[in-house]
This record gives C-alpha cells, sequence and structure tokens, in this order.
C-alpha cells in the first residue's frame, strides 16, 4: 500500500519530472512510466514476500526459483529493448517484476507442510 501513491504520481508525472530533471536529455514516454510504476508495485510486493519467507526459514523453493528467473529476465528486458527501445524494455522488466511476484506469493501460500518447522531451528551456541 505504501507503494501505491508513489507509483500513481510516477505514472502520472514521472516523464514530466524526467524531463525536467535531465534538462530535456531524457525525455521518457508517458506509457514507460506507467509500466515502470507497474513494475515498482509488483518488485515491491515480492521483495515484502520474499522477506517473509526467509524469516520463517521458508525461502530455498523461491530462492531456486529466482535463480532461474535472473537471467531468463535479463534476456527478456534485454530482447524488449532490442525491439522495442526504451518502451519494450520496461514492458519486459515489468513482465519479470510480475514474475518474481507470482514466484514469490506461490511460495508463500505453500503448505505448511513444505515449509521447515520452526522446532528444527537450532540456537546458535552460547544461547
Amino acid at each position: 500500500m505504501i507503494l501505491l501513491p508513489s507509483a500513481v504520481v510516477l505514472a502520472l508525472f514521472g516523464s514530466d519530472m524526467i524531463t525536467w530533471w535531465t534538462a530535456g536529455n531524457i525525455e521518457p514516454g508517458e506509457g514507460f512510466m506507467v509500466v515502470i510504476a507497474l513494475g515498482m508495485v509488483a518488485h515491491g510486493g515480492w521483495s515484502v514476500a520474499a522477506n517473509l519467507l526467509m524469516a520463517t526459514n521458508s525461502h530455498s523453493g523461491f530462492a531456486v526459483v529466482l535463480l532461474a528467473l535472473t537471467p531468463l529476465n535479463a534476456l527478456l528486458i534485454y530482447l524488449g529493448a532490442a525491439a522495442a527501445g526504451l518502451s519494450g524494455a520496461g514492458v519486459a522488466l515489468a513482465v519479470a517484476e510480475a514474475a518474481c511476484l507470482s514466484a514469490a506469493l506461490y511460495a508463500f501460500h505453500a503448505t505448511p507442510q513444505k515449509r521447515m518447522p520452526f522446532s528444527t531451528i537450532v540456537p546458535a551456541p552460547g544461547r
């Protein structure tokens, strides 16, 4: 919920803000800013879910999926940029972030039997 107001501002005014900030040297399209804002929200969602997975010591399955998605996402963004420039890279980035969010949510909602029980967590020596 914290990212939603920022995403709305970025989607509505981000293009003008970047054009002003760079003195007109970079002029991203409004469509690009919308997909970047969507990607930003998806990234915020999966990073929070990943932290919750780590906190419950049930992140190993997600880590494997994220490791597989990373080079695939980089290739997708490269191909998007090659095909359609900045807009293509933005769309590919938003899709990549959505894929990571889907993987994190799937891992987060895994059945409790797939998670490590808290009783198997061993305290550090001397504690």
